[in-house]
């Protein structure tokens, strides 16, 4: 008997769909990151509401609709791993199969789209890792089908901009992909008060959400991004990052970023106007990527508009004028199938060879920095999952009973430790007080990883539920705070405090606070001496803002000469008081030392405060690098 081509052809493509769930199920993996949106699903699932830390409403998430979609399946199965790596491998074959039989122009095309597919590192990459990603594939392809119908009318405009709502309650920042579609459809529709009220009823989703999280949490947007885009650097460095990120990508998987590049640049040479809004979609996500530094996951930021950009190619004619879009993806398939790290031939050894340990300033393979332990291939199903030391570390929390913990890496750990236990994020993702702080070392940060400085009197303060914070200021800006996260809900003074929160009436405290001592120490605790060539963010040393460190004696001092370790390659003043009179200062130039960290320095103490005496100091950068840092203090007898 003979079949029709069309049978054929559904027969291969349904083969390559079948390769694609191998492929995925082998490269299937969870990162750190993912638990910490795990421990909110826990705490929801178990009636204590869309928390990190129960005791305080805190959205450390940046994908409510991801969220509620594992938190769906989290009801039924309560196991958080395997579930959410089902999910995942689910909703990506979706998006898959969808692109295969409803966009794709051609067999050929359905065929060189999901070869392009599955060669890509970023793409398979974040197909699983327990982000959101998986979810924002099948919204891309379930608003391109409707954007392909080519009705131009309120309709379609409506189910647009309803899917566009949905990919922001997914991950806001995506909106920047679909948001030229809606604009190209605003600017045909000829009555355009009736388009806008299309537009806002297509956005009552997100405007529902953004209703609520001002309502439950306080604020509009997740915590996760005050502590991300609050950090103090500047946007020429950011920039500067995101080169790197833009290039790690390049060296690690080509042909995402050369499949993007052929989509936009073939849109170009054809003129494809209905595909020029999706075009001007992917440029303003990457413009975004690259003012915000990019990410520490190699990829992770660009398995979106290369996805687009492979149904952009899949949309090119078979023919003569078209057959340059064609030859592309059937180059860039050749290469992804030999390049080294391709996702058809990784094994259970992926994250033991060259890929391991994979940095380039901040920016990592975090599929080989967790496979060995979080992928599918590697657990053992006899096991608890996850199985690594931050799992058990939080495992030992738990059965420990331990009420209080700070840690900077708080995915898995804080997970296993379960609600009972509170954590306290130096990255400040899961804190609502230290997101709203900037870094105070330029030197050495990492992406979306700006580690603070803790507060005077805050780990107290939050061991205790009693306001214990040394500086006046910033004990203000958390008294307000803690009324907005930890108050009841329904309060009017609650709500008149996020209103003034949210339009910067407190800001000016944060400022105060910034120009203050960091610290404000007696002498017994910094007069241990630290050796020279001590790293300069050493446990034993203290990172230093502006505003320095005050160090306090036990009586008035005459000593002509102290001992003081600062970091070697930056100037600092020293300035002498009695009680609150400043009597002299002197300077601490740089002390250069080959192995860099914390140098050792004799200061001559000015006459006149050697002869009036002193009781406290202030030392505070003055310049250098960025990464101020200060080791000890003490008298020389």
């Amino acid at each position: 008997m003979k079949f029709p081509p069309r049978i054929y052809h559904r027969f291969f493509v349904i083969t390559v769909l079948v390769l694609a769930a191998a492929v995925l199920y082998r490269n299937a993996w969870l990162g750190d990151d993912a638990f910490i949106t795990f421990r909110v699903v826990d705490n929801f699932v178990n009636g204590l509401g869309l928390t990190w830390n129960p005791v305080e409403r805190v959205q450390v998430y940046t994908h409510p609709l991801w969220l509620l979609l594992i938190s769906g399946a989290y009801f039924f199965t309560r196991e958080i791993f395997l579930t959410s790596l089902f999910v995942s491998i689910a909703v990506t074959l979706a998006a898959m199969v969808i692109f295969a039989f409803k966009i794709a122009r051609t067999f050929t095309a359905a065929m060189l789209g999901l070869g392009l597919l599955l060669v890509s590192k970023s793409f398979i990459d974040y197909s699983t890792s327990g982000l959101e990603n998986p979810l924002t594939y099948l919204i891309i392809v379930i608003f391109f089908s409707v954007y392909l119908k080519g009705q131009t009318d309120r309709k379609a405009l409506l189910y647009l901009t309803l899917i566009t709502s949905l990919a922001a309650l997914n991950r806001l920042d995506t909106i920047l992909l679909f948001l030229p579609v809606l604009v190209f459809y605003f600017i045909k529709l000829p009555d355009k008060l009736k388009s806008l009220k299309t537009v806002i009823l297509g956005f009552l989703p997100l405007i529902i959400w953004e209703a609520f999280s001002l309502f439950y949490y306080g604020f509009p947007f997740p915590n996760t991004a005050y502590a991300k885009l609050n950090s103090g650097i500047g946007t020429w460095a950011l920039i500067k990052q995101a080169g790197y990120y833009f290039y790690h990508l390049f060296m690690r998987s080509p042909v995402t970023a050369l499949a993007i590049a052929c989509a936009v640049l073939l849109n170009l040479r054809f003129k494809a106007n209905r595909n020029f809004p999706l075009v001007v979609g992917i440029v303003l996500y990457l413009l975004y990527v690259l003012k915000i530094g990019g990410c520490f996951m190699t990829g992770r930021f660009f398995g979106a508009p290369f996805l687009i950009s492979v149904l952009i190619l899949s949309q090119y004619r078979r023919d003569r004028s078209h057959r340059a879009a064609w030859v592309a993806m059937g180059i860039l398939i050749a290469l992804g199938i030999f390049w080294p790290r391709t996702p058809l031939w990784n094994g259970a050894d992926y994250g033991t060879g060259i890929e391991k340990g994979d940095w380039l300033r901040g920016i990592s393979d975090e599929r080989a920095a967790y496979f060995q332990s979080n992928g599918l291939l590697n657990v053992s199903f006899s096991e608890e999952l996850p199985n690594t030391r931050w799992a058990y570390e939080g495992r030992q929390a738990r059965k420990n009973n331990e009420k209080f913990i700070s840690r900077c890496g708080i995915g898995q750990l804080g997970f296993c430790a379960g609600p009972d236990v509170y954590i306290l994020d130096c990255h400040a993702l899961a804190d609502p007080l230290l997101s709203r702080l900037p870094i105070t070392s330029f030197k050495g940060w990492r992406i979306g990883h700006f580690r603070r400085i803790i507060p005077q009197g805050y780990e107290a303060t939050l061991t205790t539920s009693e306001n214990r914070i040394h500086d006046k200021d910033l004990s203000r800006y958390y008294d307000v705070m803690t009324l907005i996260v930890r108050g009841k809900l329904f309060s009017l003074k609650r709500f008149k405090e996020i209103i003034k929160m949210n339009l910067g009436f407190y800001n000016r405290y944060i400022k105060a606070y910034l120009t203050h001592p960091l610290y404000d120490l007696p002498y017994d605790e910094v007069r241990h001496p630290i050796a020279p060539g001590t790293s300069y963010n050493h446990n034993a040393c203290r990172l230093l803002g502006p505003g320095g460190i005050k160090i306090r004696f036990n009586d008035r001092r005459k000593d002509p000469r102290l001992e003081v370790s600062v970091d070697c390659n930056d100037e600092y003043r020293m300035t002498f008081f009695d009680d609150t009179a400043e009597v002299a200062a002197v300077m601490i130039p740089p002390t250069w030392l080959k192995s860099g960290g914390i140098s050792v320095d004799t200061v001559q103490v000015p006459p006149a405060a050697a002869d009036r005496g002193y009781d406290n100091v202030l030392i505070v950068p003055v310049k250098g690098d960025g990464a101020y840092s200060f080791g000890h203090l003490r008298y020389i007898n």
